[in-house]
């Protein structure tokens, strides 16, 4: 019996990790397939692209806050770089600058912004 439960709580246990959202708190690389990501707070970067998607499936929740470059310091850079397939955008407030390669996106849903 405790073989059965300590079986089936390590099977639990094992399922909400792998299903869990990834919080995103700076510029960042998005490379997992099928993973949702959500921003936790606005960010702004220098000299490079902020928010880079390069997997499939993916959901990037920017959880109504904004993605920014600074444009005295970046030249070619991107707030948003998406390439892959079928990835989501959503919830976000401003996206400054962004590329997406052909195919990339899916959906994408602003709340009260632009991109």
């Amino acid at each position: 019996m405790r073989v059965i439960l300590f079986s089936l709580c390590f099977v639990l246990l094992f399922f909400a990790i792998v299903s869990a959202d990834v919080n995103v708190n700076s510029c960042s690389v998005l490379n997992v397939s099928g993973e949702k990501y959500i921003l936790q707070n606005a960010v702004n970067s220098s000299g490079m692209d902020c928010i880079v998607i390069n997997a499939d499936n993916i959901v990037f929740d920017a959880n109504g806050y904004s993605v920014f470059v600074d444009m005295s310091n970046s030249s070619g850079n991107y707030g948003l770089n998406v390439s892959g397939t079928n990835n989501s955008i959503v919830n976000f407030q401003y996206i400054d600058s962004y590329y997406f390669s052909n195919g990339s996106i899916s959906f994408i849903e602003e709340t009260s912004g632009k991109i």
